[in-house]
C-alpha cells in the first residue's frame, strides 16, 4: 500500500549531495511502497527534483541491463544525477500526469500529442529489446504552459523505467504480476508470458480509455 506524508521520514536526512555535486533538500515522501523502494520530492535551488530510492535488485538491473540501452529521446525521463553510496536516483520533475490532465478535460489535439510522444517512447524501447511492463496514464508525464489559453503541451515523458526488463531473441517473463490491474494485459494478470505485446495492449487500453466518448481513438484512426 502507498503511504504518503508531508512529513520527514525519520531515517531520511534532510540533505543529499550528488555525484554532480549538487544539493538535493528533502522536501516531502511521495511513495513508500514494499520491495520497490521510496520516491521523495526535493529541491535543488529553485528547481524541484524527484529522488528515487530503490532496492539492490532493482537498481543493478536498471544501470546493468536498461540504462545504458535507453534511447536517447526527450521523451523518456533519465536520471541526471546519483548520490555516491546509496541507491538512489535523480531525475528532473513534471507536474503532470496524463491522467491528471485528462480528468481536467483537455483538448484532443493534446491528448493526441500526448499519446504519439508515449507510442514514439514504446517503439524506441522495444527496439532496444526492452519492455517497460507498466504502461499507464500516471507514467506519461507532462509539462504543459499554465499561461496559454487552451493546454499548450511543451514537454511528455515515459518514466518508472527502472523495472523494465530487457527481453532479447523472442524471450520473455513469466510467472509474475506486472503493471496496474486496470492498465495492464490478459497475460499480466495470468502471470504468463510477458513481452512487447503487452506493452502494447497497455497502451491500447490508455488510448482507448482517455478518450471522449464517441471520439475515435488514436488506435482506431488509420493516421498515428
Amino acid at each position: 500500500m502507498i503511504r504518503r506524508s508531508i512529513t520527514k521520514a525519520a531515517s531520511t536526512p534532510d540533505k543529499y549531495i550528488g555525484a554532480s555535486g549538487t544539493s538535493y533538500w528533502f522536501k516531502e515522501l511521495l511513495q513508500e511502497r514494499p520491495h520497490l523502494g521510496r520516491v521523495w520530492l526535493a529541491t535543488s535551488g529553485q528547481d524541484k527534483v524527484v529522488l528515487k530510492d530503490i532496492p539492490k535488485d532493482i537498481f543493478d538491473n536498471f544501470n546493468q541491463k536498461i540504462r545504458p540501452r535507453l534511447p536517447k529521446s526527450p521523451y523518456i525521463r533519465m536520471p541526471w544525477d546519483t548520490v555516491p553510496g546509496q541507491r538512489i536516483l535523480v531525475y528532473n520533475h513534471l507536474s503532470n500526469n496524463f491522467l491528471s490532465l485528462v480528468k481536467e478535460n483537455i483538448s484532443l489535439q493534446a491528448r493526441k500529442q500526448i499519446l504519439k510522444a508515449t507510442l514514439s517512447d514504446i517503439a524506441g524501447l522495444h527496439d532496444q529489446h526492452i519492455v517497460h511492463l507498466d504502461i499507464k496514464p500516471d507514467h506519461i508525464m507532462v509539462d504543459r504552459d499554465d499561461n496559454a489559453q487552451d493546454t499548450m503541451v511543451e514537454r511528455v515523458q515515459l518514466i518508472d523505467l527502472e523495472n523494465a526488463a530487457y527481453l532479447p531473441d523472442g524471450r520473455c517473463i513469466k510467472g509474475m504480476l506486472a503493471g496496474n490491474a486496470n492498465w495492464t494485459s490478459p497475460e499480466a494478470h495470468l502471470k504468463g508470458e510477458l513481452s512487447k505485446p503487452a506493452d502494447i495492449f497497455s497502451f491500447g487500453i490508455v488510448d482507448t480509455k482517455l478518450f471522449p466518448s464517441g471520439q475515435m481513438s488514436l488506435t482506431q484512426s488509420s493516421r498515428i
